[in-house]
């Protein structure tokens, strides 16, 4: 009788040893699955903040103007023999403005040392103004580049 007690004992050990065993393992998988729970959460939390900081920022692009389709673009390529007045009058107007901006792309100046010393393209120049015509050019000014406008 002793050996039945015993070995029912025993049977109810095992089974309850089994289930404690099964418990344990399923206690640590879910914290495990807690764990990664909780950093996904962190992570979620992080990527608003940043995308609220972004929303807020996109905003004060669209207030400001600053979009890609408010701006025209017109290219600038001048290469021209030119005399130092109209020069400094072209470099002053490749400044910027809160309305347009210039992107400069490459400046060559080539001045005449000499005084019989000829501008390559003097005789072909089409564009002069009447205050230019019969005076000798000083330089030759080629400058490429951008303008960068914004539309009203």
């Amino acid at each position: 009788m002793l050996v039945i007690v015993f070995l029912g004992t025993a049977y109810f050990f095992i089974h309850t040893y089994r289930q404690f065993i099964h418990m344990s393992e399923k206690v640590a998988a879910l914290t495990v699955r807690t764990r990664v729970m909780e950093q996904q959460r962190t992570e979620l939390e992080n990527k608003k903040r940043v995308l609220s900081r972004v929303s807020g920022y996109m905003a004060k692009v669209k207030s400001l103007g600053l979009e890609k389709d408010r701006w025209t673009v017109f290219d600038v390529n001048v290469e021209t023999p030119v005399t130092f007045a109209t020069m400094e009058q072209i470099l002053n107007q490749c400044t910027n403005s809160t309305s347009y901006y210039f992107k400069p792309i490459s400046l060559r100046i080539r001045t005449a040392l000499a005084q019989d010393e000829e501008i390559p393209g003097q005789a072909e120049s089409t564009h002069t103004s009447p205050s230019d015509e019969g005076e000798r050019r000083d330089g030759s000014l080629m400058i490429k580049g951008a303008f960068i406008a914004r539309n009203k």
